[in-house]
């Protein structure tokens, strides 16, 4: 599903500040999806003895992230919106969705993370080993490296003409990312996980 933008590249004549709304939107999916995994986690802390979080805690958790999830997300695209002035207006970000081949784009790399979400975290029982405090700092680090990612590599991009091969290179990079994402949030290895990327 990442390679779709590739397409947007060479038929649709994408710039770097398309690739870089649908990456945030990618942002935005994965902080919804974070809010059912809270929702499911069974460990307790770390720190505690071995006990299940009461569901009031649980949805505490899910209702803070959410809001603070959101906020986050705002900053971030308040930032990207005055780095590179082609993306929609926040009163415009809606309508935009329905562009065809971005709106394709956004539901491949959603089915994309949904089915990663029934295969690993629950198919392969994830939630049964993951705290709720733990599942709710996930999707912070993925936004943090990747805005850093799509920033200097967006104004690399701009710097060098956003040639092709920059465009490339830039949806290559985060190819690269979310490969290294995926094994880091889905090891086995407990140490790996908390707080880590989503």
């Amino acid at each position: 599903m990442n390679l779709i933008p590739l397409a947007g590249v060479f038929w649709f004549g994408w710039d770097v500040s398309v690739i870089i709304f649908l990456y945030w939107l990618e942002n935005v999916i994965i902080g919804l999806l974070n809010i059912p995994k809270i929702l499911s986690c069974r460990a307790g802390p770390k720190a505690a003895p071995p006990r299940r979080e009461s569901f009031g805690s649980l949805i505490f958790l899910a209702v803070f992230f959410s809001f603070h999830y959101g906020m986050f997300c705002y900053g971030h695209y308040s930032f990207l919106s005055e780095t590179y002035d082609t993306l929609p207006e926040w009163g415009g970000i809606f309508s935009a969705l329905f562009s065809p081949l971005l709106f394709w784009s956004l539901l491949g790399l959603t089915l994309s993370h949904i089915t990663s979400m029934f295969v690993n975290f629950y198919g392969r029982g994830e939630y049964k080993t993951r705290s709720a405090n733990t599942q709710m700092f996930m999707p912070y680090s993925r936004v943090v490296i990747l805005h850093v990612v799509i920033v200097f590599g967006g104004a690399l991009a701009v710097a060098m003409g956003q040639g092709l091969a920059m465009l490339v290179l830039l949806v290559a990079i985060k190819i690269g990312f979310d490969l290294a994402a995926h094994l880091v949030e889905h090891s086995e290895k407990e140490s790996l996980i908390a707080p880590s990327v989503s």
